[in-house]
């Protein structure tokens, strides 16, 4: 799958992945400045900001910007579907969970039993590094 960008009937950009499968997307005011494709949280004003290293285990991440904001600023974001070139740390198997990361904040990493509230999603497709396609889930771990 490659990660080609497209232009949808909204005028909106998307990714390859996005378009072809669809997600849910939902609009945010940004809390402050968000890189493109972060992982971003809901704080308690209902606002959306980069998610912080540690944010994982907290389990308040809410999914992935699908562009750059900044503060004040109307966010798109993924709550549940694919987003391609998320920023990812270290090796990503395909299928492996991922969650916030911990060492760099707005990126992901894998973790192979996220525990409740902690799992954003999943990897469809390995990475080394660099950026990772993430199929948002919230669900994803501490199932029982």
């Amino acid at each position: 799958m490659s990660s080609a960008v497209v232009v949808d009937p909204k005028g909106t950009l998307a990714t390859e992945a996005h378009q072809r499968f669809g997600s849910v997307v939902m609009e945010f005011e940004a809390a402050g400045t968000i890189p493109r494709r972060s992982v971003v949280l809901l704080n308690t004003s209902l606002k959306v900001a980069k998610a912080a290293t540690g944010t994982a285990a907290a389990g308040t991440t809410l999914g992935i910007a699908l562009e750059a904001a900044a503060a004040g600023q109307v966010v798109q974001v993924v709550v549940f579907g694919p987003v391609d070139q998320v920023p990812a740390d270290g090796a990503i198997s395909a299928g492996s969970p991922v969650i916030a990361s911990t060492t760099t904040a707005g990126s992901v990493i894998a973790k192979a039993a996220p525990t409740t509230g902690e799992g954003l999603g999943w990897a469809p497709v390995a990475a080394s590094g660099g950026y990772v396609t993430v199929w948002v889930n919230r669900s994803i771990g501490g199932i029982t």
